[in-house]
């Protein structure tokens, strides 16, 4: 058996500044105005978070559910909450410089190497604040799960003034009505089963766990207020056997063409040339064939890209590797289907391919031609790419979309 790690992280930005601001890697959305120094802010082992207290309860209840998940979150670490500001590592004021600087949700936070200050006007502005320190920090924080034992805690010294909400910007609306359906936590099956899993999604009014027609996990929910990024952190460890998954007979939908996958005459041709024993064998053949005719360049497809296109070109990335093979194994009527999840290491998502023989579903890779036995995280599977979206939604807004998607994982 092998222990995997996982880490997803994913960003969808909408509106971006007119003028780009400095690249801060840890905090997403990108703050209305940042300035970065150099060196750190350290978190002490233990330090105290005050509170001014003619801020109110309201204010009190955030902070003190921001040290709750802190202590929760860095073993080794006390962190105590305070009722005044004195003496206090981070301390928590009211705003007082020109309000429409940080407007009803805004906040203004300071961090330099002997400490912390968080200034808001509204307990939405010191909750979006403390929810980007933990969000600077490593992602157990901001997931508000256990990290490991010996970890140190740093932030950046840096200034940082914001305004979570854009009501207006040039020619363009913020999104808002966003409503959300995710494929981003592994599925559990005989050979591939989950521990200390944990799915942190911003902004959000919640999430539901739920299962499509195949079977895969999915996460769904909304944020109806306006916001200009989207972020989704997906983390915990996998236990993986041999991947091999028992199976009755699958549906006939596997042996028919999709959208992507339909066949042309000449792919026929070749799917007809090859025989083997086993169906299983005969797939592996057919996949060799395909990493033999295709070159890997990223950029020369799009997600809309048949498998007939991808083929006619001769280049393509994993996703057309995939179609392809799906493509001649159904012609040849061995049942196949489109599979998205990770491998061991760095990256990206990727895509691969799984054939039915002799009552199971194999793993196949025709992009680096391999028959599947270890180091792979199935996140989903379906009759195409189509069916196995990361992210995939609706809003309201004009907006100009980027995704930034990353991949770590690691064997323990």
């Amino acid at each position: 058996m092998k222990n995997l790690i996982l880490c997803l992280l994913a960003a969808m930005l909408g509106l971006l500044p007119a003028k780009a601001e400095k690249e801060f890697v840890n905090l997403t959305p990108r703050p209305k105005n940042l300035l970065t120094y150099d060196g750190r802010c350290t978190l002490p082992t233990a330090f105290s978070v005050g509170v001014d207290a003619a801020l109110g309860d309201s204010v009190m209840e955030e902070a003190q559910r921001f040290v709750d998940i802190l202590n929760a979150s860095m073993p080794g670490y006390t962190v105590s909450l305070v009722h005044q500001t004195d003496g206090a590592f981070l301390k928590i004021a009211q705003y007082t410089g020109v309000a429409s600087n940080v407007g009803n949700e805004g906040y203004r936070l300071v961090m330099k190497e002997d400490g912390i200050t968080l200034t808001s006007l509204t307990r939405k502005g010191f909750y979006y604040g403390l929810l980007s320190i933990r969000k600077m920090l490593p992602a157990n924080v901001a997931l508000g799960i256990p990290g490991a034992e010996g970890t140190e805690y740093f932030l950046p010294v840096a200034t940082i003034t914001d305004n979570a909400r854009f009501a207006y910007r040039g020619f363009m609306l913020d999104v808002s009505r966003h409503f959300f359906r995710l494929r981003c936590v592994p599925c559990e099956n005989s050979c591939q089963q989950l521990h200390k899993q944990a799915l942190f999604v911003h902004p959000s009014d919640g999430v539901t766990h739920e299962t499509d027609t195949w079977g895969n996990p999915i996460q769904y929910g909304n944020r109806i207020d306006p916001h200009d990024s989207f972020v989704f952190v997906s983390i915990g460890e996998a236990d993986l056997s041999p991947y091999q998954l028992p199976d009755k007979e699958p549906t006939p939908l596997f042996l028919l063409p999709s959208k992507l996958t339909t066949a042309t005459d000449s792919m026929v041709e070749i799917a007809q040339a090859f025989t083997q024993k086993s169906a299983l064998s005969q797939a592996c053949a057919l996949s060799t064939w395909v990493y033999q005719h295709m070159h890997y360049q990223p950029g020369s497809t799009q997600s809309s890209t048949t498998a007939a296109e991808a083929l006619a070109q001769g280049k393509g990335v994993c996703q057309d590797y995939a179609h392809i093979l799906l493509a001649l194994c159904r012609t040849a009527h061995i049942p196949a289907r489109y599979v998205n999840g990770f491998m061991e290491g760095e990256g990206a998502t990727h895509a691969w391919v799984e054939v039915y023989d002799q009552s199971a579903w194999w793993g196949i890779d025709p992009t680096n031609n391999r028959q599947i036995e270890w180091g792979y995280i199935k996140l989903s599977h379906g009759r195409d790419a189509e069916d196995c979206p990361v992210n995939r939604g609706v809003f309201t807004g004009t907006a100009t979309q980027t995704a930034e998607i990353r991949v770590i994982v690691e064997e323990l």
